[in-house]
């Protein structure tokens, strides 16, 4: 099952900067997974709209922790949310909650949330046959330059072979034959090296 929590706004929080607004942040967490949603900066009614999606989770307690962003220093708690997920209606429509929580000057959180919760089996889409060939094209286009980078060598050494008897003076063609091969098939195996390893 998917647990999907959405982080759709807040009202009313506490100030916590002294232009008298905060930058608000939320972290939802059940059992050991947390995620963040971003931060809203100067405002004291952020709208997140952000979806969060749990898998595979165990615990059936969700928390949502608000927090005034800070620049320098620590952040700042601006309340929470806790309940047990038997305890709400899983069906995805917004329903607005009040923060509760004791403040680090001892007051109590002010303000609400309006969040989603919805429960979803976890589907797992098999891939289409165009999916699977998309996927195949770079290992393709590899091997026919592969191919290509193997038979272009061939091709040269036949026309200079060649052109190399056609020359007058037998000795020098056949040295630079050799040395040409030698140059040739140096340079080929550090190529084919460095394919091998890529």
């Amino acid at each position: 099952m998917e647990l999907i929590v959405k982080l759709i706004e807040g009202r009313s929080l506490r100030a916590a900067d002294a232009n008298g607004l905060s930058d608000p942040y939320a972290t939802v967490t059940i059992g050991k997974q947390r995620k963040k949603t971003r931060i809203v900066k100067k405002t004291l009614n952020p709208k997140w709209q952000e979806t969060i999606v749990f898998r595979d989770y165990t615990d059936d307690v969700l928390r949502i922790d608000v927090y005034d962003w800070d620049a320098i220093g620590s952040d700042d708690f601006l309340g929470y949310l806790e309940f047990k997920l038997t305890e709400v209606k899983l069906d995805g429509l917004g329903r607005w909650f009040p923060l509760g929580g004791k403040l680090e000057d001892g007051s109590e959180a002010s303000g609400d949330l309006m969040i989603s919760i919805s429960q979803a089996d976890i589907k797992v889409e098999k891939e289409d046959d165009k999916a699977s060939f998309m996927k195949l094209i770079p290992n393709l286009k590899f091997n026919i330059l592969s191919i290509i980078y193997l038979i272009e060598p061939i091709l040269i050494l036949r026309k200079l072979i060649f052109n190399l008897l056609l020359w007058v003076d037998k000795p020098s063609s056949a040295l630079a034959l050799i040395v040409w091969v030698y140059a040739l098939y140096h340079d080929y195996a550090l190529t084919l090296f460095s394919i091998i390893l890529a």
